[in-house]
């Protein structure tokens, strides 16, 4: 049997809420890491995505100029073949460089309305883009905003815990071990609640009814006591 006092018992329900109060501080700190790293995703998604959009239209844009390239060797060709015109010798020949000028007038015409479309292509996705980078910057400032505010958080979060931590240790000191060892062992078994009140004879960290003989012994406050079916340290709580 290990003994107890009412005091002690205010002592251990103390270093619970310091452990309790940890927990929750170590778990928002843990949690600082993926938040930034998702926003760094995020950054990093819009700008692969303006990447490849840039990609695209680098691509239409060396289409264009080879397109651009092709009429001006057409209207070199037409230019050439106008000269011959000048100088053939049968109505044969003559109607053959007509249809080949033809042809070639032809081919810009198709060109030139492929280039056209491009052209239109070309400005409403590079506006697009410079909506996609206007944005990028306010995400990016947004993302650096709110780290900024977690890592603020953060080291003030740091410092309560650093004081939580020495407080718990000083209190430790001034307690029996072995009620401070029987403490951390119901905190291991039970993930962190180690110990809870007893009201109406139902302890309140499980909800279960304890016996009625260990509910009377609990109002005397003399010795330590254990919930039968959730192991947690248990006080009378009326």
């Amino acid at each position: 049997m290990v003994s107890i006092t009412r005091e002690q018992i205010a002592v251990l329900i103390e270093l619970q809420n310091i452990d309790v109060e940890s927990t929750r501080i170590q778990s928002f700190l843990n949690g600082i890491k993926p938040k930034v790293d998702q926003f760094d995703m995020h950054i990093k998604a819009v700008e692969q995505t303006i990447a490849e959009k840039e990609s695209i239209i680098s691509g239409l844009k060396q289409e264009y100029r080879l397109r651009e390239s092709d009429t001006k060797d057409n209207q070199e060709k037409i230019r050439r073949n106008n000269e011959k015109l000048v100088s053939v010798k049968t109505n044969k020949e003559y109607h053959a460089i007509l249809k080949e000028i033809e042809g070639l007038h032809k081919k810009n015409s198709i060109i030139e309305d492929e280039i056209l479309q491009k052209l239109d292509f070309l400005e409403k996705e590079e506006k697009l883009i410079v909506l996609d980078k206007s944005e990028l910057e306010k995400l990016k400032e947004e993302a650096a905003q709110e780290i900024a505010v977690l890592n603020e958080k953060g080291d003030t979060e740091r410092e309560k815990l650093k004081a939580f931590l020495s407080s718990r240790e000083e209190i430790e000191k001034t307690m029996d071990p072995e009620v401070i060892k029987r403490f951390k062992i119901a905190r291991e078994q039970t993930h962190g609640s180690a110990i809870a009140a007893v009201k109406n004879t139902i302890c309140q960290g499980c909800n279960m009814n304890i016996p009625p003989q260990m509910y009377n012994e609990l109002q005397r406050f003399d010795k330590l006591e254990f919930c039968p079916r959730c192991y947690r340290i248990i006080y009378w709580g009326e």
